[in-house]
C-alpha cells in the first residue's frame, strides 16, 4: 500500500484557515468571559471567515472588538450600540437579517459587514475606523478623535503577542 509520500511519515498539518481560527481563538478565550468555549470558537471562525471576505486581518477585527466593547458580549453604549462590535440597532438591520444582535456571532458578522461597507467609501484605515466609530457623516465632516489610534495600538499589541506565541 502506497502512502503517496515515498514511505515517509508526513505529520498532520493544520489548514491555513484552521491555524488562523486557532490563533484568533487563543486571543479571544482569556477575554470573552460570558460565553462558552464552543461560542468562542464560533466567534473566532466568523472573525476569520468574514475578515477574509471583507479584506481585513482577523486580528484587526479583534482589536476593534477590544476597543469597542472590551470583549463584553452584553455591552451597551450610551448611544445604544450593542454587543462585541458595538453595532447600532439601525446599522444591524441595515447589514444583517439575523434576529438577535446580542448573539456574539451575528454581532461580529454584522460589525465586519459594516466595516466592509464603509471600506468602499473610506480607503484610508484611519478614516475607516473614524467612520465606524462616529458614523460616515462624522468622518466626512472632519470629526476627529483618538479612536483610530486606540484601535491601531491594540492591533499592534495583538500582533506582538502573536509573534511571541509563534516563536514558542
Amino acid at each position: 500500500m502506497s502512502t503517496g509520500t515515498g514511505g515517509r511519515h508526513v505529520p498532520w498539518r493544520l489548514t491555513p484557515r484552521e491555524s488562523a481560527v486557532q490563533s484568533v481563538e487563543r486571543e479571544l478565550a482569556p477575554r470573552l468571559k460570558k460565553i462558552s468555549s464552543s461560542e468562542i470558537r464560533a466567534v473566532a471562525e466568523v472573525i476569520v471567515d468574514e475578515s477574509a471576505f471583507g479584506g481585513f486581518d482577523p486580528f484587526f477585527i479583534v482589536a476593534v472588538i477590544e476597543a469597542e466593547s472590551n470583549f463584553d458580549v452584553e455591552a451597551i453604549s450610551p448611544t445604544g450600540a450593542r454587543g462585541l462590535m458595538q453595532v447600532l440597532p439601525s446599522t444591524f438591520r441595515e447589514v444583517s437579517s439575523a434576529p438577535r444582535m446580542f448573539d456574539p456571532v451575528e454581532n461580529v458578522r454584522a460589525g465586519i459587514a459594516y466595516l466592509s461597507k464603509l471600506s468602499k467609501q473610506f480607503k484610508k484605515q484611519e478614516r475607516l475606523l473614524l467612520a465606524y466609530n462616529v458614523g460616515p457623516g462624522g468622518a466626512i465632516s472632519g470629526i476627529q478623535n483618538d479612536y483610530p489610534k486606540k484601535v491601531m495600538g491594540k492591533y499592534r499589541q495583538i500582533l506582538e503577542r502573536q509573534k511571541v506565541s509563534s516563536r514558542s
